[in-house]
Parts: structure tokens; C-alpha cells; sequence
């Protein structure tokens, strides 16, 4: 065995989810509430992983070769997979080690706990169709349930937003009184991500600017989805809120599925099914773009905006003989 490797519980949620359906290729699907939908299921015909050097794996086999010791049995996946599951329920350290997991991995052929940045999917499966045509090939995200919350959209200098601030306001200040009225938007610090963001709507650029601040001034946690319910109140009432409510969803969508602030989007989600998401008892559900409702509101009711702490909000810096205060936009999921 390699270096030690270690891994928070989402990195090892994947593991796990790829030792299971190695065991267990038969996924049910889930709605937005990560319930069963009665009767529904996807079956994994083979697996794919970008960090693994054996590139394919076809599930419930006797055992696999390995390149780098004894074959892997059967019974040690199932084994592994406890094991796993185990520790994500009981550790309580944000990075560890599980050596018998590593072990086993190895021989399977991955070389790391990591995927790639570059890679958009965690795991990539083979459907059979249901009605006779090409089998499909999609890539999967995978969520945990028992780890710490994950982002959705990480804060990046791409997705900062630009206000004109008047003259001696601090962002500490208004944190205390509420939303101030005085803050202009004047666009997104990224053009290119201003840009994707047009293709939900001309006005979504700076109805996403008005629920950051709202968000980052206003206290208390909510989800996206009472975020939209709170601002259409002051916005337009029920026509303005179904609106946004298709917009956010459209774009948390997108960004589910790959698009990224920095990199120019045609609108093309085309090689992704969805999210494999990993519930606390440890069963595994598939939120597949087939159920593209139950997908959208998953997302809208399961994530948040990230509240900068005040020491990460820079005061308003002098640009063009105005103060400009950047408000970071970062969105993590709930749970």
C-alpha cells in the first residue's frame, strides 16, 4: 500500500457509493424530498471512475483482478462498503484514514481519494434503455447526507457582485440595521459569468444580486426557496415570485450539472443524469434529470446562500470615483 490516504466524509461517501453499487447496481429514484418514487429504479450496467486506472467495472462479479496484489473478492467489497459506512456515521474528524478501504481500492485500480477538479462528475454509470434504442452513458454527482454540508456554487473572484456603496458605509454596520436601500448593482465582477447568467433571463443578474444582499443583510438561515418567497413580498408579489422561481431553479440546475462562472456556457447539460445522493441511514437515491421537477426542487429546497462573515467582506474600495463594496456569492446545500 501507497502513502496513507485521507478524506472528509464526502470523498469517502464516493467510495462508498462506488463499493455499493459494485454489490448493488439497482438505484431507486427519489423525488425532491429524497423519497422512493413507488416502483422506480436505474440499474448500473457498468461503472466508470475518472481516478481509476481500470476504467470500467461491471457490477456483482465473483471478484475483480488486480495489478497490484490478490484479486478483490466479493465478499471483501461488501465488507469494505460496511466498513466505510461505519466510519462516515461515526467519525467525528473532518479528514481520516480507513486503511482496509484503501487496500482494497488500490487493488481495484484507483490511485487516488480525489477526482479531479477538472472532472465535472464523480462517477459515471451505464443505463440500459427502457425502450430498445442505445444504452446511455451519464455522469453522476455524488451528495452525502453524513458529511458536512457541500457547496453547490463555491465563491470564487468570478462570482463576486459589484454595488456602488455611498460614502462612508460599512458593511458591519448595516449588518445591524437591515438591508440598505442605498446599495446600486453594478454587475458582476466576471463578464463572462454575468453572461451566463443572462441565458436565464436579461433581468437575473441583478435579481440574483438583490437576494445576496438581502441574504447577506437580513439574519437568520433560510433555503433558496424562502429567500425567493421573501423577496417576491417586496418585488411584485405571486407573478414576480413564479418567475424567479423558474429562473433560480434553472440556474441552480445548470450549475448542478457543470456550467462554471469563469468559463463561457452555450447551454448544453448534454452526458449528466443527475445527483447519487447518499441519505443518513446510508441507502443511496438517484435524483435523475428524467424527474427534472423533482430535481429543480430539490435543489431550490435544499440550498442556501452563504452568509460572508464580515471579516471576508472587504470595505468599499474607491474605483472610477465610486465606492464599490464586493458582496461574494457562494451557495451550499443544506445538508
Amino acid at each position: 500500500m501507497t502513502e496513507s490516504w485521507t478524506g472528509n466524509k464526502g470523498e469517502w461517501s464516493e467510495a462508498f457509493v462506488f463499493l455499493r453499487l459494485l454489490q448493488n447496481p439497482l438505484i431507486p429514484a427519489g423525488d425532491f424530498c429524497l423519497e422512493a418514487i413507488g416502483g422506480k429504479y436505474y440499474v448500473a450496467k457498468s461503472i466508470t471512475l475518472p481516478n481509476a486506472e481500470a476504467k470500467t467495472f461491471y457490477p456483482i462479479q465473483a471478484k475483480y483482478e488486480s495489478k497490484t496484489g490478490k484479486a478483490v473478492t466479493a465478499e471483501e467489497i461488501s465488507d469494505t462498503s460496511a466498513r466505510i459506512l461505519e466510519e462516515l456515521k461515526s467519525t467525528q474528524t473532518s479528514a481520516f484514514s480507513i486503511p482496509k478501504a484503501q487496500n482494497v481500492l488500490e487493488r481495484l485500480g484507483l490511485n487516488s481519494m480525489k477526482t479531479s477538479s477538472a472532472h465535472k462528475v464523480d462517477i459515471q454509470l451505464e443505463l440500459p434503455s427502457l425502450g430498445g434504442g442505445k444504452d446511455l452513458n451519464l455522469g453522476f454527482s455524488i451528495k452525502s447526507q453524513l458529511g458536512s454540508a457541500s457547496t453547490l456554487l463555491n465563491h470564487s473572484n468570478a462570482t463576486s457582485i459589484k454595488f456602488e456603496a455611498p460614502e462612508g458605509f460599512t458593511f458591519e454596520n448595516f449588518r445591524t440595521i437591515g438591508v440598505p436601500s442605498d446599495l446600486i448593482f453594478r454587475g458582476f465582477s466576471n463578464d463572462t459569468f454575468q453572461n451566463n447568467l443572462e441565458f436565464f433571463g436579461i433581468d437575473f443578474p441583478s435579481k440574483l444580486a438583490d437576494l445576496v444582499k438581502n441574504s447577506a443583510f437580513l439574519p437568520g438561515v433560510r433555503t433558496l426557496d424562502e429567500e425567493l418567497t421573501l423577496w417576491a413580498s417586496d418585488n411584485g408579489g405571486s407573478l414576480a415570485h413564479e418567475k424567479i422561481k423558474f429562473q433560480m431553479k434553472s440556474f441552480l440546475r445548470a450549475t448542478a450539472l457543470g456550467m462554471q462562472p469563469s468559463r463561457a456556457w452555450a447551454g448544453d447539460l448534454q452526458g449528466y443524469g443527475g445527483y447519487l445522493v447518499v441519505k443518513k441511514n446510508g441507502g443511496i437515491m438517484c435524483l435523475h434529470l428524467e424527474h427534472d421537477d423533482d430535481f429543480k426542487n430539490y435543489l431550490l429546497n435544499n440550498s442556501r446562500f452563504e452568509n460572508p462573515a464580515s471579516s471576508r467582506v472587504t470595505q468599499p474600495q474607491r474605483s472610477s470615483n465610486v465606492n464599490v463594496l464586493a458582496l461574494p456569492l457562494q451557495i451550499r446545500f443544506a445538508k
